[in-house]
């Protein structure tokens, strides 16, 4: 397949030289189809092609991407192709003889290249949708949904901005009430939270329920309050907020899946298929782990295999800090 892809000799002895360092058959096919699916449409050889070529190209399959006949992610694969070939082209025009006024055009749309293979990658607000109304045939995994998605957003806005206005205000909030203060801008950033799914999104708000005001005494918000953004700039303050809040989601992701293998016998359950089954090897699902005290259970499990991790590399274990008494303190 590399013995054939320009009517020009001299092209396709670049084409050659160039395709010499590729390993994959694969690799030296796609190039080709990519290379002369582009020469077919500006009908000229590469050597001569101009940035308004490069340009009616570009826009030619942007419009296949618009109708859908073009994945995002394949345009992107071709200009990276087309200006790879080029830019050798352009980097060894004085060894090939090729004119000088020669550029590499397809250079520009690198920038635009990256933003289509992140927009390839991000899933779609309307698939996101489709899962939860799949996922509403089974209780337990629109549970399961409702509070990891939903919840944890919810959890990580309030923790991002409380964070920074706690930072912003730590040199004027006394010292003696600074936990009431805490309190009281978190139920703030809480209820704010709380009208705007209400109003905009009545569904999310109408699952959440209960647990959107409980985010006002999560000991993860108010223990970050006053362990870091109480000492630390705005601007650290308010990532660390991000960050424990993602952590925080990510954390619940666990202990619901787990929670649901162990009581459910599957992950992310839609009624007629599941991301994990265990019923097709003869598992018989532990009810106690769908209710209130099996999330303790897991969450004693997921520390005991953290802390034997730890052991393993060396590294402390979390421990509890001994009780001692306001007698005890006294003596």
């Amino acid at each position: 397949m590399s013995n054939f892809i320009f009517a020009d000799k001299k092209m396709q002895d670049i084409w050659q030289d160039f395709i010499a360092h590729f390993k994959s058959e694969s690799t030296i096919l796609s190039y080709q189809t990519d290379i002369l699916e582009f020469i077919d449409y500006v009908d000229k050889g590469m050597d001569q092609i101009t940035a308004k070529d490069v340009a009616s190209y570009y826009s030619f399959m942007q419009q296949k991407v618009s109708a859908k006949i073009l994945q995002p992610s394949t345009l992107a694969k071709k200009m990276r192709e087309l200006n790879s070939f080029s830019s050798y082209l352009f980097d060894n025009r004085g060894l090939y003889d090729i004119d000088e006024s020669y550029r590499n055009y397809f250079e520009p749309y690198l920038k635009l290249i990256e933003k289509v293979s992140k927009q390839a990658n991000a899933i779609p607000i309307e698939d996101i949708d489709a899962i939860f109304v799949a996922a509403q045939q089974d209780s337990m995994a629109y549970c399961m949904l409702t509070l990891l998605y939903r919840m944890g957003l919810s959890t990580t806005a309030v923790l991002m901005l409380s964070n920074l206005f706690i930072s912003l205000l730590r040199k004027v909030i006394p010292d003696r009430v600074r936990m009431p203060a805490y309190i009281v801008i978190v139920a703030s950033f809480v209820t704010i939270i709380q009208f705007l799914l209400q109003g905009f999104v009545p569904s999310i708000y109408d699952a959440l329920g209960i647990y959107i005001p409980l985010i006002v005494v999560n000991c993860i918000i108010l223990g970050r309050a006053e362990s870091y953004a109480s000492k630390n700039p705005a601007l650290p303050s308010m990532f660390d907020g991000i960050g424990m809040g993602l952590g925080f989601t990510c954390a619940i992701t666990i202990l619901g899946a787990i929670r649901e293998l162990l009581g459910g016998g599957t992950i992310l359950s839609t009624g007629s298929s599941a991301l994990v089954d265990l019923s097709n090897f003869g598992y018989t699902p532990a009810s106690i782990f769908i209710l209130a005290p099996g999330a303790f259970f897991v969450l004693a499990m997921c520390v005991a295999v953290m802390n034997r991790v730890k052991r393993k590399h060396g590294m402390k274990p979390a421990e509890v800090p001994d009780y001692v008494s306001d007698e005890e303190k006294e003596n």
